[in-house]
């Protein structure tokens, strides 16, 4: 299998817009390394450094499905600076469906 398939062009896309191919990699490492059951797309948002998570509650009232990710409340696991921080939000990122908002 490989990772998140993404086309040359998609790929040149991505970098072209800002995307550093170190994010890329790690994409294709995770998306090729999670469990089967963590694959799945079924996140409609994706709060990211959400302090209150005012979106995210908001999403959930109306029966979608949302992850936050927070470091003053999960700690370490949501530290973007630490390497399994990071590796985190990349898994998360990865779990939402087309047209979702993050």
């Amino acid at each position: 299998k490989r990772g998140v398939a993404l086309t040359r062009k998609e790929s040149e896309l991505l970098q072209t817009w800002g995307c550093p191919r170190e994010v890329l990699h790690a994409l294709d490492y995770l998306a090729q390394t999670l469990p089967e059951g963590q694959r799945q797309r079924d996140v409609q948002c994706l709060d990211v450094f959400c302090g209150e998570k005012a979106i995210s509650t908001t999403w959930r009232r109306h029966n979608q499905k949302t992850e936050h990710y927070d470091v003053l409340e999960r700690g370490e696991q949501n530290d973007i600076l630490l390497t399994q921080g990071y590796l985190n939000l990349l898994s998360m990122g990865l779990r939402m469906e087309p047209d979702s908002l993050a």
